[in-house]
């Protein structure tokens, strides 16, 4: 979302946290999204300022409650084992934060379906709606997450696997796939481009 606020934050892990990384670890994993299905849209969005170079609308209300419920969700599946990643759906919406899960030093590939429910496949892949986040797990741990959400009355959607070397993802009548490969490197190469202006 254009313009946004950036805070920087510097901690030190105490020994004995388990960390858990925002990058897919190998294939054979399940992907979860936590939280709203919806995207709440596209305005003030990244898609809008890139594909339609438009700088409008607002960012989808923030529902605090569902955020509250999400992240103690969050803090409760990360005390569990078998959960390989972890992240955001932020800038760039769901569509994005894949990409960036499958960025890690394996660049490791994932088939997905995100639900369109009554948005187009646009809104649902590049809308930015706040109270989302993907999961990365070992098929063992499923189960335990699917009734973490319950309890605490949290949507979660099965979207697909871990594996290969492409991102192919579905959503409504869209189908589309990329070598990850190529995505990683025009990801690290935008910002000297840029520059480089």
């Amino acid at each position: 979302m254009h313009p946004t606020p950036v805070v920087g934050v510097v901690g030190k892990v105490e020994e004995g946290v388990k960390l858990v990384p925002s990058v897919f670890r190998s294939g054979g994993g399940e992907i979860l999204l936590l939280g709203t299905p919806a995207s709440g849209g596209l305005g003030a969005s990244l898609y809008l300022q890139e594909v339609h170079g438009a700088l409008a609308g607002k960012p989808p209300a923030a529902d605090l409650e569902l955020e509250k419920k999400l992240h103690g969700l969050v803090r409760r599946i990360l005390a569990k084992d078998g959960i390989r990643a972890i992240h955001d759906v932020g800038e760039g919406g769901i569509l994005w934060a894949l990409a960036e899960m499958a960025f890690g030093e394996l660049s490791c590939g994932a088939e997905v379906t995100v639900p369109c429910g009554k948005e187009r496949p646009e809104e649902a892949l590049f809308g930015e709606g706040a109270g989302r986040v993907l999961v990365e797990l070992e098929g063992s741990a499923l189960g335990a997450v699917e009734q973490l959400a319950q309890e605490t009355g949290v949507a979660l959607v099965r979207l697909g696997k871990t594996g290969g070397e492409e991102l192919k993802v579905s959503c409504g009548d869209a189908r589309a796939a990329w070598p990850v490969a190529e995505l990683k490197n025009y990801f690290e190469s935008s910002l000297p481009k840029a520059l480089a202006r």
